[in-house]
């Protein structure tokens, strides 16, 4: 099943950009070429994904038992850009300013 990119991003509410980042993450999730099994069987890098608006910022879970992460308004569309050029990882490969670490968790798009 592939994604129609429905909008432009500038024109889109909060909750319009929520939406379809859900969509695509859960897209990926769903992807085993994308979404590798790992060692244990579970899922490489995302694992029942949800995305919801919270205000003015919207939470981002990629793994169902990890804690959400916060992204403001404008690096939630920064990322859903990203990816709708075709890239695969978490807000951290798209934004590395906001990587609450050094490294990442998620599979770089430039890897491989």
């Amino acid at each position: 099943m592939k994604l129609v990119t429905r909008k432009p991003i500038d024109q889109m509410t909060l909750a319009e950009i929520a939406h379809e980042l859900c969509e695509r993450l859960r897209l990926l999730d769903n992807d085993p070429e994308k979404n590798p099994a790992n060692r244990h069987g579970g899922k490489q890098y995302f694992s029942m994904p949800v995305v919801s608006r919270r205000g003015r910022v919207l939470k981002v879970r990629y793994v169902s038992y990890h804690t959400p992460y916060t992204l403001t308004p404008s690096d939630a569309a920064a990322y859903l850009q990203w990816l709708r050029q075709g890239n695969v990882g978490w807000h951290f490969n798209a934004l590395p300013s906001t990587a609450p670490f050094s490294g990442t968790s998620a599979r770089d798009s430039s890897a491989a």
